[in-house]
């Protein structure tokens, strides 16, 4: 927040500009939340009782995401993962991945996702798979109608 708004716990127009960012994000995520049900409501009238699978569910998915500055949250989220992190949640392989995403540029970005791709493969812990989350959203492979390519594990 810092980053978009300025100091905001010292200064009184930071303060507002944070507070409208914190606004828009939520508008935005209400309109997502408006449009998935809308969508839900027609493919129930169709028969499609239950969402299709990689359909983002912005009432599941929003723990992971913040609307209006997606990557900078995931950065942020990462980082304090790697500062804060418990020896129990962490795999070395997850770890380098992190470090990895923490410092890479855009050019890095294909040899990441295949690097995210292969550590996802084996892991089960939903927080760990969290943290994966937070690594695609920071590399940009998440859209507004989900994840690019396939083989992710949906969180819930």
């Amino acid at each position: 927040m810092e980053a978009k708004a300025g100091r905001f716990q010292q200064e009184e127009s930071a303060l507002l500009q944070a507070l409208a960012l914190v606004e828009a994000s939520r508008a935005a995520r209400q309109v997502a939340v408006r449009a998935y049900a809308a969508r839900r409501r027609e493919a129930k009238k169709r028969g499609r009782r239950a969402p299709r699978a990689g359909e983002i569910d912005p009432n599941v998915q929003a723990n992971f995401y913040w609307y209006g500055a997606p990557r900078e949250a995931a950065l942020y989220a990462l980082w304090f993962w790697r500062e804060r992190r418990s020896a129990e949640l962490t795999s070395p392989e997850l770890v380098e991945c992190v470090e990895e995403c923490l410092r890479a540029t855009a050019g890095q970005r294909d040899r990441l996702v295949v690097r995210v791709r292969e550590v996802e493969s084996w892991l089960r812990s939903w927080e760990l798979l969290h943290v994966v989350r937070h690594v695609e959203v920071a590399l940009g492979l998440w859209t507004d109608s989900g994840l690019i390519g396939t083989g992710s594990v949906a969180i819930s």
